[in-house]
């Protein structure tokens, strides 16, 4: 596959002007143009879910059964709400205050007042509970749920260890899907971008800031 990649330039307006003529172009005729996309023959995808569960229909790394696809689904949105609560982290000028639980609503811009260790932990042991012992949250198999899981699960990881702390099994998670032979061997090219997590206007996981390991 070929990567496209865009430049956020690192100005007091992050200017964002490469990606939007494009967008203003729309010369991949996307229906809704947006990133990321995809461009697979004659399907044009954009939006991650969109896009997450086509690979996983084309590469059998989805379930197979209505109960099975519903289990997907359901991984897939709550993977989704506890992104969420991280990027508004993540991209909160109060990161320190937020993260310390020190920041009232009204100096946090209207991002939920501290407590976000705890709000983590409480979240991360609700999966960890799904997920129990199986090897994958779909069983013996693996599926697009397991790439989204792992992403925001090593990034949260890497921001703060402790929240893992009552939850082993998803660190054991992290660990077998890092072993995933393909994966592995990814992870050792030139391609494999471990750092930064987020676009440069972020206050945690940006490329401004020195990688944690």
């Amino acid at each position: 596959f070929e990567e496209r990649r865009y430049t956020t330039i690192a100005a007091s307006d992050f200017d964002k002007s490469e990606w939007a003529l494009e967008k203003a172009n729309n010369k991949l005729n996307l229906a809704f143009p947006n990133l990321p996309y995809l461009v697979d023959g004659s399907v044009k995808l954009s939006q991650s879910h969109a896009i997450m569960r086509y690979l996983g229909r084309k590469f059998n790394l989805i379930g197979t059964t209505e109960i099975e696809l519903a289990h997907c689904e359901l991984v897939e949105q709550q993977i989704a709400d506890l992104r969420t609560a991280f990027m508004k982290l993540c991209y909160s000028p109060s990161f320190e205050r937020l993260q310390e639980g020190t920041c009232s609503k009204a100096d946090c811009l209207g991002v939920l007042n501290g407590g976000f260790i705890d709000r983590f932990a409480h979240m991360l042991q609700e999966i960890s509970a799904f997920l129990g012992e199986r090897k994958w949250f779909l069983n013996e198999k693996l599926t697009y749920v397991d790439f989204l899981a792992y992403e925001l699960l090593f990034q949260m990881y890497v921001w703060n260890s402790s929240v893992f702390k009552n939850v082993t099994n998803l660190t054991d998670f992290i660990t077998r899907f890092e072993a995933l032979p393909q994966i592995s061997a990814y992870m050792k090219t030139d391609s494999y971008i471990k750092w930064p997590f987020n676009n440069i206007m972020a206050s945690y996981g940006s490329r401004n800031q020195v990688c944690p390991f």
